[in-house]
């Protein structure tokens, strides 16, 4: 669809990818393997909404900036893939506390220090704040950074009442 934030016209980035290269080309500077896993949420697979689901179910994790933006384009270009009006990033937050919390133990085996830094992109729809909420602070207590990025027009209410949360 043309008039979706994720349309892909031939030869051109869109918002979402532009952002994903932006930011990822900062964020993975810190990132010694440069491997990403890659996290979608609020899409509908075959009828049901799912707010969190792995782009790449064979392979998880993005290796670049380059690689990520591939698995996003053909993550789109699933037959069974709709776009949900509105999301819960509830359960990313779940899962990138828990991939922080197993990266953690895993990099302590090694003597090792590791940090996480979940990127969220938005078009600024999100339903269940109280909930998000909830499991912010359930994430504040790991080794992670949540930076949340509005995409486009949208409304972004609930953003800023994430960014007033205290």
């Amino acid at each position: 669809n043309p008039r979706s934030l994720h349309y892909v016209k031939r030869g051109q980035m869109n918002d979402y990818e532009k952002a994903i290269t932006s930011i990822g080309s900062i964020v993975s500077k810190y990132d010694p393997d440069k491997k990403f896993p890659l996290w979608g949420f609020g899409g509908e697979m075959g009828g049901k909404k799912q707010h969190c689901f792995q782009l790449d179910a064979r392979d998880p994790q993005a290796n670049g900036i380059k690689d990520a933006i591939t698995k996003y384009r053909k993550f789109l270009k699933l037959k069974h893939l709709g776009m949900s009006n509105r999301s819960s990033i509830k359960e990313v937050i779940s899962n990138a506390s828990k991939y922080a919390d197993w990266e953690v133990k895993d990099k302590e085996l090694y003597g090792q220090q590791c940090y996480t830094v979940l990127l969220i992109l938005t078009d600024g729809y999100l339903d269940y704040m109280d909930t998000t909420k909830d499991e912010i602070i359930k994430a504040s207590k790991m080794p992670l950074s949540i930076v949340i990025v509005g995409i486009g027009s949208g409304d972004f209410t609930s953003m800023q009442d994430l960014d007033d949360f205290a």
